[in-house]
């Protein structure tokens, strides 16, 4: 089937995009509307330009957190364990991580994997929010046919470095605090 990309009203007013697998245009109107969704602009294929875009990166946009690693980590072990085609599992997924960074990202991987690169190529692209690691643990679960197992070996590492840093930001708190009232009893002080 093919992709369309969309642009629609909620009930309550809200703009929503994304795109929906559908045989023609019509098809996608009458699944928007059994959503309560008004369709405003219906556009073939996954061209986002065409849909006024709404997901821009300026410097405050905040940086992917371990945590939505772990989280996009965790779902993608669960949609190749299950069997979902990767192409879907990454668009569905894009269209539902609240990471504004992430959801760019997986936009641009999804697109990369529709010209026919490899995931861990298309992730390559991204090595502020991928690290080498990652894309190394991906590219051999694809040659190796065991990329659920990838996911989850890569989500296991992921929290343990979340859990570390949790630690030393604890293991530091103290000695902070010490040096802060130390530099306030000289500054009392003198």
């Amino acid at each position: 089937m093919p992709l369309y990309s969309y642009e629609g009203r909620m009930a309550g007013g809200q703009i929503t995009r994304g795109t929906l697998d559908a045989s023609d245009p019509n098809a996608v109107a009458k699944s928007l509307m059994s959503k309560n969704i008004i369709p405003l602009n219906i556009v073939a294929g996954t061209d986002v330009d065409a849909l006024a875009k709404p997901d821009q990166l300026s410097v405050f946009t905040p940086n992917v957190s371990v945590s939505d690693l772990v989280m996009f980590c965790r779902q993608m072990y669960s949609l190749a364990n299950a069997g979902v085609p990767i192409m879907r599992a990454v668009r569905g997924l894009a269209n539902t991580i609240t990471s504004k960074r992430l959801k760019i990202a997986l936009m641009s991987v999804q697109e990369s994997l529709e010209r026919g690169r490899t995931l861990s190529s298309a992730l390559n692209e991204h090595p502020q929010i991928f690290n080498q690691l990652f894309i190394s643990l991906v590219h051999v679960g694809e040659n190796t046919g065991q990329l659920d197992a990838s996911f989850a070996q890569l989500a296991q590492y992921l929290e343990r470095e979340q859990e570390t840093r949790k630690q030393i930001k604890t293991a530091t708190r103290y000695p902070m605090f010490v040096m802060i009232a130390i530099t306030a009893a000289m500054v009392i002080m003198s």
